[in-house]
């Protein structure tokens, strides 16, 4: 096995125990264990994931942790389905925000905070 792949294995683990980790810390408690983070932004504080038994095409929700006390502030969010968040996503890039040092989630992240 190219170092690469286990590397990249270790990268996507620690995301997931730093949202697991990060959930607890702030007392949010999802529907299951059984989820899998795909992206995360700010240490893990804002996540992408997917529950494991929704189906082939599963809704994705986005957990914004720190913002769970905000008045008025919907921290945990849906998208209808895991093609339709790509689809989306897709549709409305914009290569102004195709910076060599910005990571993908956070041009979604960005674009998602200005355009709820």
């Amino acid at each position: 096995m190219p170092i690469s792949n286990g590397f990249s294995y270790l990268l996507e683990h620690n995301m997931q125990l730093l949202a697991r980790k990060n959930l607890k810390e702030y007392g949010i408690s999802l529907k299951s264990d059984e989820f899998w983070v795909f992206a995360e932004n700010e240490g893990a504080e804002v996540i992408f994931f997917f529950y494991f038994d929704e189906g082939d095409d599963p809704p994705v929700y986005v957990c914004e942790m720190q913002m769970k006390d905000e008045p008025d502030y919907e921290y945990l969010r849906k998208r209808p389905s895991f093609s339709e968040f790509i689809n989306f996503y897709v549709d409305i890039y914009n290569p102004i925000y195709d910076r060599p040092n910005m990571p993908w989630i956070y041009k979604i992240f960005t674009f998602w905070k200005r355009n709820r």
